[in-house]
């Protein structure tokens, strides 16, 4: 498996000229290609704690303390894409209770944010290795890229939304919830899915962009857990 071999499985959703090599700036289609790829794979691994993707870190506590809120500043990973867990406590999991952290950003880096002595964190790494990717992940990653191509290639702006939507409502939830059924994780368990595409839900928790302890009310999409990159 190439990263050529998912920019054709995307071209085969189009209808489209396959390619034979993604970094060819002969061909339109590769062009078009690359140019969305390693955003689309971001997105894609931001949507979901992967198991393929998942890496276990202990922080290195940093000598400058935040100015306000919290005790301590822990440097995040270079391949850090999001958190899913801190001093083993999911912080997707409904039934535990997360200590209360924030993720903050400048230009040198990430940073977690929290009044723990130690943080020790399991998180969805920025996995580049196609061979490492699960096969339903790679059918969503595709299906994403095409649609980011599809204007361009095909001229037709309904191909794009179609395929959007084939990507949210259809090949990502199919691959998110079967890897979540391999660990005890609640990220998208049916329920909780219900819960967070609820309109009602959704319009009350819209302002949330916090992580660790929240309110009680369902969160957003992505549930307890997410953050702000600053």
């Amino acid at each position: 498996m190439t990263k050529t071999d998912i920019a054709n499985f995307a071209f085969g959703i189009l209808g489209t000229k396959r390619i034979l090599d993604l970094d060819d700036q002969q061909s339109k289609n590769a062009r078009y290609a690359s140019l969305h790829y390693d955003q689309c794979r971001r997105e894609v691994l931001r949507r979901h704690r992967w198991n393929f993707a998942l890496q276990r870190k202990r922080l290195s506590m940093l000598a400058d303390t935040p100015e306000f809120g919290f005790n301590y500043k822990y440097a995040l990973p270079t391949d850090y894409i999001r958190i899913d867990m801190l001093n083993e406590v999911g912080v997707w999991d409904y039934n535990a209770k997360s200590e209360y952290f924030e993720v903050e950003g400048d230009n040198d880096g990430l940073y977690l944010l929290t009044s723990l002595g130690t943080a020790k964190i399991r998180y969805v790494s920025n996995i580049t290795n196609v061979d490492r990717f699960d096969p339903l992940f790679i059918t969503a990653f595709s299906t994403l890229l095409a649609s980011r191509c599809a204007r361009a290639i095909t001229g037709s702006d309904a191909r794009e939304q179609s395929l959007k939507e084939q990507f949210e409502t259809m090949d990502l939830v199919n691959a998110t919830q079967v890897d979540a059924a391999e660990t005890g994780s609640n990220e998208n368990h049916p329920i909780y899915d219900a819960l967070r595409r609820s309109p009602l839900v959704r319009s009350r928790s819209g302002s949330l962009e916090r992580s660790g302890s929240a309110p009680t009310d369902a969160p957003e999409e992505g549930g307890i857990g997410t953050f702000t990159v600053s």
